[in-house]
């Protein structure tokens, strides 16, 4: 996999040449070669040329680290026989007015991590691994697969690249020197990676001519494994989901929560609508992308109820929510003038959130007495001592038993000595 989109930008890091000496992999190791027929079976050793390699199928060893050079006229490294191919087709191409820029070559398991990492951080994991191989699955790292480019920088790594000079020679004649375009347009549910038009595997000539010949889509599926794997999508926000696409006749049959991951069918740009799998059904929504949004929060504003709906009319109440508590919000209903909040493992409605933080209120325990599970006198437990003098975060107030709801040795308790002055113990 290329590391793609941002590889121009990313901060320096080792370079190439410095990797082949990773320690732990298997260093030095010659290629051997098999011609592969078409529904041959897959070769795992890394040492081939022919070995497979993608998100279910990893390197193993996992740090695997193969005997590379650099390509000519360029830091790239690739292992020697693949290097020396590409030599071959950059002449080639040179000599019918076209000039290949190798990108990037061989790339060590620690250097993928960095590479995994840096998109998981700027996208999310679902989305970095789209554009990302998660280390242990990168092609790259057999240092038989690389990127190549313009010299101009047009389109770099950019699926404008199939439409530049450099682009279209490549597509045409790198089966010649035992390259295949390896993540082509529309496979993505096989590949598991987006569209790369320059991202190139070199597998040996006689692969690649059987490759050619056999038709196949993909290597997946040219080795049987092409098994469609499925995407993801997460809400942005709370909205609604549709029966179809075309927003005129469209009828909204359900609505899909904030954060509420999806598996992703296609999407209709006309309409600006994915098509995902929500409660058992394929329906087209706005309100879907590909990164988890931000988590969002509110703050308990007063100790009060929390429940079932925003329906003020029919809803029941599902709990207690104590003043100052952190939960993280998924949507707001204006007309019933309600949060919807995530709290004690379920989403629930509640009218007393807010943004900002209420300040926290004290009482003190103006002597030292006992502290109950409940309000109630009657049927209430003691559950411990509070004494003269502390300080204990406040909840609320029981009028009719007179008790205070404090915060005590890790829980929410009641007692009748609390007051807010501070008292001379």
């Amino acid at each position: 996999m290329s590391g793609a989109l941002l590889a121009a930008v990313l901060p320096a890091l080792p370079a190439n040449a410095s990797m082949d000496a990773a320690a732990g992999g298997v260093q030095g190791a010659n290629i051997s070669h098999a011609a592969a027929p078409a529904s041959a079976a897959m070769h795992r050793d890394p040492r081939r040329v022919d070995v497979f390699v993608n998100k279910q199928y990893p390197l193993k060893p996992q740090n695997y680290v193969p005997s590379t050079k650099a390509v000519s006229g360029s830091s790239v490294r690739l292992q020697t026989e693949a290097a020396s191919a590409y030599n071959k087709m950059a002449k080639a191409a040179a000599a019918d007015g076209v000039q290949i820029k190798a990108v990037s070559g061989y790339r060590s398991y620690a250097r993928q991590v960095e590479l995994f990492n840096y998109y998981t951080k700027l996208y999310g994991k679902e989305y970095a691994s789209r554009i990302s191989a998660v280390p242990g699955t990168s092609e790259h790292q057999t240092g038989l697969a690389m990127d190549v480019g313009n010299y101009s920088g047009a389109c770099a790594l950019e699926e404008c690249f199939e439409d530049t000079a450099v682009g279209r020679w490549v597509a045409k004649h790198a089966q010649k020197y035992g390259f295949i375009l390896r993540y082509p347009k529309g496979q993505e549910k096989v590949t598991g990676y987006a569209y790369e038009p320059w991202h190139f595997r070199y597998v040996g000539t006689s692969l690649a001519n059987s490759y050619k010949a056999s038709g196949a889509k993909t290597l997946e599926h040219y080795y049987g494994v092409a098994a469609a794997q499925k995407q993801y999508r997460y809400a942005q926000y709370t909205g609604a989901v549709y029966d179809q696409a075309s927003t005129s006749g469209a009828k909204k049959v359900g609505t899909i929560r904030k954060y509420t991951k999806v598996e992703y069918r296609k999407w209709d740009a006309k309409n600006r609508r994915d098509q995902v799998k929500l409660n058992g059904r394929w329906v087209w929504t706005s309100a879907t992308n590909c990164t988890m949004p931000a988590s969002e929060y509110r703050y308990a504003q007063k100790t009060a109820a929390v429940y079932d709906r925003a329906d003020k009319a029919t809803a029941k109440q599902v709990g207690t929510l104590h003043r100052g508590a952190k939960v993280k919000f998924a949507t707001w209903n204006s007309k019933n003038r309600r949060d919807e909040i995530w709290y004690n493992g379920r989403w629930v409605w509640s009218g007393n959130t807010n943004r900002t933080k209420p300040a926290a209120e004290y009482r003190y325990a103006q002597k030292t007495g006992a502290t109950y599970d409940r309000a109630s006198k009657s049927g209430g437990q003691r559950v411990g001592t509070i004494t003269c003098g502390e300080r204990v975060v406040y909840s609320q107030w029981n009028a009719k038993n007179r008790r205070d709801e404090v915060w005590h040795n890790g829980r929410w308790v009641w007692t009748p000595v609390t007051n807010r002055s501070k008292p001379r113990c």
